[in-house]
């Protein structure tokens, strides 16, 4: 997550690299944890190359299928490990 100084009140965002890094780490994992993971992509500002500070990454997770209704469904993935705050679409 974005972090702050203790000697400034200036944010200090992470950089592009450090974002997809970030997401492809992620998605290896929840590759791993569960089975019936089809496809992993993340789409927004950040592939677009207009991100900037302030910005999240937009995550979406194909399975093979979910019983939850779809606004419910993003609950089951924890995505506060990553290096900026997420919208995770599932």
């Amino acid at each position: 997550m974005p972090v702050r100084s203790l000697t400034s009140s200036v944010l200090r965002w992470p950089d592009a690299a450090t974002v997809r890094q970030a997401v492809e780490r992620w998605a290896t994992a929840a590759a791993a944890r569960r089975a019936d993971i089809l496809r992993v992509g993340y789409f927004g500002a950040d592939p677009r190359g207009d991100w900037g500070v302030g910005s999240d990454v937009d995550l979406v997770v194909v399975v093979e299928g979910d019983e939850q209704p779809f606004v419910r469904r993003a609950v089951a993935w924890d995505a506060t490990d990553l290096s900026v705050p997420a919208d995770v679409l599932v």
